[in-house]
């Protein structure tokens, strides 16, 4: 898919819709979706055998995490695995595919998860993400948009995805065919940006 800035825009909208429809959303009584907090708590189950650089961020993300505005503008159940390979573009319209990971969490998480690799530099914002944003707030406005929610939104899913590839993926290659040792390295550097 070729990214330009109309299309960020566009994606940007089209998730905004998709987070809205969620505000008048009510499960069955028999759906049992997990929230980021659940995520964290099984995150949190790989440390034991992590370097004390590695524990100290994750208590520093869980810190800032525990302390998040939480309200029904900016906080709901969330695609869970928002990322491009999940999003499908005609030309004309985007549809988002493969919902088996829908997770209570800050809207923000999945706004910033197709973005997170562009944060391994620094913690500045990607112009691709603040087009995307700008599609996002031009249809639902959401007030824990800052830099610095932005970066730890980026932070904790590099370690999510870190701890949980560690410690599960047991292929030499993830999807995408990147060996697992240089995604590794990756995620690493978004997790020690300073």
């Amino acid at each position: 898919m070729e990214i330009s800035k109309d299309l960020l825009i566009q994606w940007g909208k089209e998730l905004a819709k998709l987070h809205r429809s969620t505000l008048s959303f009510k499960p069955d009584s028999k759906s049992n979706y997990l929230s980021v907090f659940d995520l964290l708590k099984e995150t949190e189950e790989y440390l034991a055998n992590e370097d004390e650089k590695i524990r100290h961020i994750f208590n520093e993300i869980k810190t800032w995490l525990s302390s998040l505005y939480k309200n029904m503008q900016n906080y709901k159940l969330t695609h869970g695995d928002h990322r491009e390979a999940n999003v499908l573009w005609d030309g004309k319209k985007i549809t988002f595919i493969d919902f088996d990971e829908p997770v209570y969490n800050w809207f923000l998480a999945d706004i910033v998860r197709p973005f997170i690799n562009l944060f391994e530099c620094n913690k500045k914002i990607p112009e691709e993400l603040t087009f995307f944003l700008e599609g996002y707030q031009s249809v639902h406005l959401i007030d824990s948009a800052s830099n610095t929610n932005l970066f730890y939104f980026a932070r904790m899913k590099a370690m999510e995805m870190y701890l949980w590839t560690k410690n599960i993926w047991k292929s030499e290659t993830i999807p995408g065919g990147e060996t697992q040792d240089i995604w590794l390295k990756s995620l690493r550097r978004i997790i020690f940006i300073e």
